[in-house]
C-alpha cells in the first residue's frame, strides 16, 4: 500500500495507479488482476546473499505464468532485500 501511495504522489502525470492484495496462487491472482490493466508491474524481492534453491523455483514458476499468460505487458522490477 505504501509503495502505491508513493508511487502516486511522485507521479504528476495523472496516470491511475491501484494496488491489491488477494489470497490465492500468485500466477492465478496476477493472470486475472491483470485483465483490465495496460501494465503490470511485479516488483521480484531478492536477497543479495541468497542461493538457489527450491523458493527461486517456486517464483520462477509463477512469475513464467503470468509473463506469459498476462493479457498485458508485464515489467518485472527486481528488488534486493
Amino acid at each position: 500500500e505504501s509503495a502505491a501511495e508513493s508511487i502516486a504522489r511522485s507521479t504528476d502525470n495523472g496516470l491511475p495507479i491501484s494496488w491489491s492484495a488477494s489470497p490465492g496462487s500468485p500466477a492465478r491472482v496476477l493472470t486475472e488482476e491483470s485483465a483490465s490493466a495496460s501494465l503490470l508491474v511485479v516488483g521480484l524481492h531478492q536477497d543479495a546473499d541468497a542461493s538457489v534453491g527450491d523458493a527461486d523455483h517456486d517464483v520462477a514458476h509463477w512469475l513464467h505464468h503470468t509473463i506469459t499468460h498476462a493479457p498485458c505487458p508485464v515489467v518485472v522490477v527486481p528488488v534486493l532485500a
